[in-house]
């Protein structure tokens, strides 16, 4: 979610990464706010339950769009074979919000506890999944970070596009068979046969970057991008049923999971069709729209470090209106009034970081 230069080769910046940004922050949002609901007992197999059911599974490919994103950008940029160059970049961007982000859920969430904050909690907390549930993803795309100059290397070496794309599926049928593809084919045999290779790890994480990088870097021909966004749309539905029958009847969450098929399916479908429709020709066509997205885009690494506090303040100041509107209205209202707010939290921080960053330059 950081920063990232979209411009293509001749120098003009592409739009739908920028859509697909921040179309994933409000997705990611939007599944936060639904959360506490659609996974407590009390309301399964409610109507606003089943919608919930949709909405969860849309909602969960906000973060394989952020992985495929960084997977496109930074695999088809050349600077990222400069090893030491791309990790200072990366890091160094990274690093010092990620530990203010920690350090400021920690304290947050004791004082809301009412736990001692200076305890040997945090350092457990910080090398485990961090503070906050959502700052996982840090730790993920951190070691992403590490692998990208090497993946950049590979890629490279091939002679041909053929060669290139072929060692790309390659790797991504490595990167996805331990924690995508073995997981399907378990629960489609069931108890008679179990595949089993090695412990779940990044693996499944890096082939969303891989898929990215792919659906991104190759021109996708229309018959092959329809399949995709079929393959899509037909996963949407038809796993949606299978999660809620699956949640009333054995109360397992089974198809919730980051690297899923489901989600593979769903992720590449959203990717190509934003891809498809949001192209270089309509970039051009519409410059207010592109200038806007290019804005909001910029906005949504600081949304996705504070939603959650946000988003609990939503829920905290809203809660009396509970009284007077159905929970479908609440619900609805929380999640408007996170992305408002952190949209707009976020913007006021990168205008006060813009100007004290213009009056160190101009006090050298």
């Amino acid at each position: 979610m950081n920063s990232i230069d979209y411009s293509t080769a001749n120098n003009k910046r592409e739009l739908y990464p920028d859509i697909l940004r921040i179309i994933a922050s409000i997705l990611v949002i939007t599944l936060h706010g639904i959360n506490t609901y659609f996974t407590t007992p009390a309301n399964y197999g409610a109507d606003l339950w089943w919608i919930t059911v949709f909405i969860n599974e849309i909602t969960r490919v906000g973060v394989p769009l952020f992985f495929m994103l960084s997977g496109y950008l930074l695999l088809s940029d050349p600077k990222t074979e400069d090893v030491f160059l791309f990790y200072k970049k990366r890091f160094s961007k990274l690093i010092i919000p990620f530990l203010a982000a920690s350090i400021l859920y920690y304290v947050y969430y004791r004082l809301l506890l009412g736990e001692p904050v200076f305890s040997f909690l945090f350092i457990k907390q910080f090398f485990n999944k961090g503070t906050a549930h959502h700052l996982w993803y840090f730790y993920s795309i951190f070691l992403m970070y590490l692998l990208f100059p090497f993946i950049k290397m590979i890629l490279k070496s091939c002679e041909g596009k053929r060669h290139q794309v072929l060692l790309t599926l390659m790797l991504l049928f490595l990167f996805t068979f331990q924690v995508t593809i073995k997981p399907f084919i378990n629960a489609i045999v069931g108890d008679s046969l179990y595949f089993y290779l090695s412990d779940d790890g990044i693996t499944g994480y890096f082939g969303y970057a891989l898929l990215g990088y792919i659906l991104g870097h190759y021109r996708i021909k229309k018959p092959l991008g329809t399949v995709i966004i079929l393959l899509g749309i037909a996963s949407f539905v038809s796993f949606s049923v299978l999660n809620g029958n699956n949640i009333l009847i054995e109360r397992k969450f089974i198809w919730n999971g980051g690297y899923t098929i489901n989600h593979y399916l769903e992720a590449a479908a959203v990717f190509v069709c934003a891809k498809a429709l949001f192209s270089q020709d309509f970039a051009q066509k519409h410059p207010r729209l592109t200038k806007i997205s290019a804005y909001l885009s910029s906005l949504t690494f600081s949304v996705y470090l504070i939603h959650i506090i946000v988003l609990a303040f939503s829920r905290h100041i809203l809660t009396p209106v509970l009284r007077i509107v159905s929970v479908g209205v609440y619900l609805t209202l929380t999640i408007i009034a996170t992305l408002v707010i952190s949209f707009s939290l976020s913007a006021i921080w990168k205008t006060v970081s813009g100007y004290l960053k213009k009056k160190k330059l101009q006090l050298k």
